[in-house]
């Protein structure tokens, strides 16, 4: 009989650009995040819930077994230590939280000489565990990030972070036409939509990458460089309350009673859903009617297709996710489900 393909060891897919793999040895639970194209790019907020999720439920796994295996037994409050690893997948040097916070920007692991950036390995930790100030080595810094793509879900945040006008300073510097902006701002009186469909137009001009838009805020002196790091630090929920029921995969019946709930945020749902603008375009151009609740379904059943051809688990709480980004109040929507 051949060995198992995973022993003691699970891969589970998060979305469609990232998956968690486990592996587990006698007194050891090794968990990385493993991104489709950089590590840089894994949402720092993402991060730390995961980890934040795993070692509450390690604890109560604890806490159980040491009630019902021992008679005697008193109740360990630090049953399991977390530590930063390596990225070498077998033997990984370990690092404490407290050597991390000493740490200014590189960690150079002792067994295999290999360098880890702080800001990278930050993502496991939750920020009151941390300072949140940038550190040497975040984000704007570093040339993996820098030369990445942006996604349409990167400039949704960045049109987030942006005022109008430092919206059109920046898209000025990106060179985009100025009767393109007078166009656009004529004939779109939605402030959130404007900001977002000029970052557009300079995308499909040019792709842009995070140098880009760093080069651009330099040049027009908006903010800082610095408020590109909150891109990648998202904004993830927690789903403390009957986690469970987040879980699961939406019925037709589900998708039908959502749909009206999202109104006229469709685009913005899409984004936040991991869905490109050409997909927004080709949901947009069969619609042949005015028809914003059909418009919001066939968003949701194009969702639906693309996570069961990339192996993704549709989830509820992905939704829910997506919804409560773009300023719902999420117990409305958990009200329309589950009452």
């Amino acid at each position: 009989m051949d060995d198992m393909l995973f022993h003691r060891s699970a891969v589970f897919t998060i979305d469609p650009s990232l998956e968690i793999h486990i592996l587990c040895e006698d007194e050891r639970i090794f968990v990385r995040l493993v991104h489709a194209k950089n590590k840089v790019l894994i949402l720092k907020d993402l991060a730390s819930s995961i980890c934040d999720c795993l070692k509450s439920a390690l604890e109560n796994i604890s806490q159980l077994y040491i009630k019902t295996s021992s008679d005697n037994s008193e109740l360990s409050v630090g049953t399991f230590e977390m530590n930063l690893c390596c990225s070498v997948a077998k033997d990984p040097c370990l690092l404490s939280i407290g050597e991390f916070n000493k740490i200014d920007s590189i960690w150079v692991c002792p067994g295999h000489k290999l360098y880890h950036e702080k800001f990278v390995m930050s993502s496991w930790i939750t920020e009151k565990e941390i300072m949140k100030k940038c550190e040497i080595t975040c984000p704007v810094t570093n040339e993996d990030f820098l030369r990445e793509d942006l996604s349409a879900f990167h400039l949704r945040r960045l049109s987030i972070l942006y005022d109008v006008d430092e919206i059109r300073e920046l898209v000025t510097h990106l060179e985009l036409p100025y009767i393109q902006w007078r166009d656009l701002f004529v004939a779109e009186p939605e402030l959130q939509l404007l900001k977002f469909k000029a970052l557009c137009l300079c995308h499909e001009k040019s792709t842009l990458t995070f140098r880009k838009i760093k080069t651009a805020v330099e040049k027009g002196k908006i903010q800082n460089p610095h408020t590109l790091c909150k891109v990648m630090r998202g904004a993830f929920m927690d789903f403390d309350t009957d986690p469970e029921k987040w879980d699961l995969v939406p019925s037709d019946e589900d998708i039908d009673k959502m749909a009206p709930l999202i109104g006229k945020k469709s685009l913005f749902f899409l984004v936040e859903l991991g869905m490109d603008l050409e997909t927004w375009d080709t949901i947009n151009h069969r619609q042949t009617k005015r028809d914003l609740v059909k418009l919001n379904k066939d968003i949701l059943d194009e969702w639906m297709l693309i996570c069961n051809v990339k192996n993704v688990r549709p989830a509820m709480r992905m939704i829910a996710q997506a919804y409560k980004s773009i300023g719902k109040d999420i117990r409305v929507l958990e009200n329309t489900l589950f009452n």
